[in-house]
């Protein structure tokens, strides 16, 4: 697999182009080979384009950010990959809702009196406030 190995300081990346074994150590294993370089911050890089045409022939893969970084030197005729996608939004899980029986409203409305408690009674609502309007003007 071809694919970008980090090296640098905290806060300053910089990859190396490396060919490793697919699933075998993991990010830390030593590489087969070194085939270039790549400084994100400069936005520079160094690719020793014959290994990697010579890679690419033996069926190795290069990863997503490597495949785009080919894309734009033309050592590879592909579209670019999406490496960063947006999470599609997730909708709430629905649950099937329950089938009950509806009952029809009946046609009669039966309004009752609300019976006021005899302690809400003793309390008196607040005077609703208006504005003051001048009286109209008389000519």
């Amino acid at each position: 697999m071809l694919r970008l190995k980090r090296t640098g300081r905290k806060n300053q990346p910089s990859y190396r182009v490396v060919v490793s074994p697919r699933g075998l150590g993991g990010p830390k294993a030593k590489p087969i080979e070194y085939l270039g370089w790549l400084n994100p911050l400069k936005k520079t890089f160094n690719l020793n384009k014959e290994r990697i045409q010579y890679w690419l022939s033996q069926g190795a893969r290069p990863s997503a950010t490597l495949h785009n970084l080919l894309v734009k030197t033309g050592l590879l005729q592909a579209k670019k990959i999406a490496v960063h996608q947006k999470p599609a939004p997730k909708e709430p899980a629905q649950e099937p809702a329950k089938e009950q029986p509806v009952s029809a409203p009946s046609q009669e409305t039966t309004a009752e009196p609300v019976q006021k408690s005899p302690a809400l009674e003793s309390i008196q609502p607040e005077a609703a406030v208006k504005p003051e309007t001048a009286p109209p003007a008389q000519e």
